[in-house]
């Protein structure tokens, strides 16, 4: 039989037929894979990410869950020595000293030959940050004035573990005079005070996780005829 001039030849339209099962075959196949992959993010993501910090976190480090922010801390062990423990041993645990509060001047390690020459206040600072080391919260609490709890509203610390500080330094701020009618003629001694913690358990900060940076402004008044604090603003950032 002849072949009309306008009719498509029968090999045309089986390879046109061809070539839509084809399109229609990999239309199906991605919508299926889109269609797993989404069944697997929700119903299996939560639980690799979770074995995943099993075996990467050991237990320790930072999850997000929603738009909440959740840290998880170490276990609390009151009896635990840190100064057996090699890794904080082998972290910078010295204590340094900015004496302008631009941090670009000279950085002074302090230690036992030197802590009393610097600013008046820094000894102190040196003696509240031990205290956080050694667990010693009668020592810790002992560096805050009777005014600081009273008008602050705070209780003394009943107690923390001993804490894994590192990277510590103390920045002055500067000083200045006060007169006031009912508290008298005094000065006051401006610091901000940096530190990271190790294997943070909680018990002594629990606004930070492991390895997590805090500063704290501290104010330090000599009104009671010695140096105590009298005021802290934690989340302190500096402007450079």
């Amino acid at each position: 039989m002849n072949q009309q001039p306008n009719e498509i030849p029968r090999s045309a339209r089986e390879q046109t037929k061809k070539l839509k099962k084809i399109i229609i075959i990999v239309f199906f196949a991605m919508l299926a894979f889109a269609v797993a992959y989404m069944a697997f993010s929700v119903f299996w993501g939560d639980a690799i990410d979770q074995k995943l910090d099993e075996w990467f976190n050991l237990g320790a480090g930072n999850e997000y869950q929603g738009n909440d922010f959740t840290i998880i801390f170490y276990p609390i062990d009151y009896e635990y020595d840190i100064m057996k423990d090699k890794e904080y041993l082998g972290l910078d645990r010295k204590i340094y000293y900015f004496a302008d509060k631009t941090q670009l001047g000279t950085m002074l390690e302090l230690d036992d030959s030197n802590r009393d020459k610097q600013a008046r206040g820094v000894v102190l600072l040196c003696d509240l940050v031990e205290s956080i080391i050694m667990g010693d919260a009668d020592a810790y609490n002992a560096c805050f004035s009777d005014y600081y709890f009273e008008h602050k509203g705070v209780e003394p610390d009943p107690g923390f573990t001993m804490t894994q500080l590192y990277d510590i330094k103390i920045t002055n701020f500067g000083e200045q005079k006060i007169t006031d009618k009912k508290l008298g003629t005094y000065t006051e001694y401006h610091y901000v005070l940096q530190y990271s913690i190790h294997k943070n358990n909680g018990t002594f900060r629990s606004d930070i996780g492991s390895d997590g940076s805090a500063a704290t402004y501290i104010i330090i008044t000599d009104r009671n005829g010695k140096l105590q604090i009298e005021d802290m603003f934690y989340g302190y950032r500096f402007g450079h």
